[in-house]
């Protein structure tokens, strides 16, 4: 099943939808406290914010699009939900959860990409827009080639999951250990624990096309922001980077070779080798502090070295690696298994 096996062509966008129209917004009041699904402006995670306790404004199965953005996206909504302002909804009878996520790559890709915040979608316009899609023996939109489509990439994705976390867990042995809510825990400086090193200016100018990972001080994608083969002081590996512009506070561990911008430090262990287990547990002990800093209180280096992180300690005071590193592997070995189940089914 390949794309080129179809004949393709365009589609006015009112032609392919029954309704485009702007969502109802209200204000819900505060996010996460209540059940109710709220959309928003966001360019992942299907664009949900959180949760509110809200009447349900809108119907689910249907598109969404994010008129006013940095980043133009559209998601399919399968629950009911509710939604911030300047949101697009497009309904059809005809789509599903498989087909409509074609369609939404197809914009995602493509129709949406020359749309920003100078230039946002209009409800006025957008209808007459034209979208590129398969086309069947009658030259219309071929909706059961995209489901099909969709699936076969679908399960690819799920049998190669299903392979990576197979080998993730021939590496991983589950240990029972006391609860955190057990262990004696200590303050520790963060330089008392970690060798803090400085990423490097890299323009987007400057920025050669490549496939080593780029880490930017972003909250999403693990903080790979681009993929380069420039090369710079700032390579590593092995490495939890930490923002302290941008998205302050957020951290992620790097197994592979990467480059980091100016705006995120690299953290290597002082008194432990590093690894992938004990970096993601400081991971979540670090992002404990993002909440105390912001733009009238900066997350500068000599903060950040003087910054207090708990930490679990053994009997004689010092931070537990061991015991670390371990609750760690109980978790991921745990989610594995957990999502393991969920794909055979």
């Amino acid at each position: 099943m390949k794309l080129s096996d179809r004949e393709w062509r365009e589609f006015k966008i009112e032609d392919l939808f029954k309704s485009v129209n702007i969502a109802k917004s209200l204000d819900y009041g505060k996010l996460n406290k209540g059940a109710t699904v709220f959309i928003g402006r966001q360019e992942t995670n299907n664009a949900i914010q959180g949760f509110v306790d809200a009447t349900v404004s809108e119907k689910k199965d249907c598109i969404t699009i994010s008129m006013v953005a940095t980043k133009m996206m559209s998601f399919w909504q399968q629950y009911d939900f509710a939604t911030s302002q300047n949101i697009l909804i497009l309904r059809n009878r005809k789509y599903n959860v498989f087909n409509t996520k074609f369609i939404c790559s197809i914009f995602n890709n493509y129709t949406l990409k020359k749309y920003n915040y100078g230039n946002p979608v209009k409800i006025s316009t957008f209808p007459k827009e034209k979208i590129l899609l398969p086309t069947n023996s009658e030259s219309q939109p071929d909706y059961e080639f995209m489901e099909d489509y969709t699936k076969k990439v679908i399960n690819d994705k799920k049998q190669e999951y299903i392979e990576y976390a197979k080998n993730k867990l021939k590496n991983i042995r589950y240990k029972a250990i006391e609860p955190l809510e057990a262990k004696k825990w200590k303050e520790f400086f963060i330089e008392d624990i970690f060798k803090v090193s400085s990423g490097k200016r890299l323009t987007k100018q400057d920025m050669l096309e490549g496939d080593v990972p780029f880490i930017g001080s972003s909250d999403s994608n693990n903080g790979i922001t681009n993929f380069t083969s420039s090369k710079n002081s700032s390579l590593d590996k092995n490495v939890l980077g930490v923002n302290y512009n941008g998205s302050v506070v957020e951290n992620f561990y790097h197994k592979y070779d990467c480059l980091f911008s100016d705006d995120v430090k690299r953290f290597h262990l002082l008194n432990y080798t590093d690894n992938e287990f004990v970096l993601i547990f400081f991971k979540s002990v670090i992002l404990k502090q993002k909440e105390k800093y912001s733009y009238g209180y900066k997350f500068n280096e000599k903060r950040m070295l003087r910054q207090y992180i708990m930490l679990p300690i053994d009997k004689i005071g010092r931070p537990d690696y061991e015991y670390m590193e371990q609750y760690s592997k109980n978790i991921i070995y745990k989610k594995l298994n957990e999502y393991l189940d969920y794909t055979n089914k």
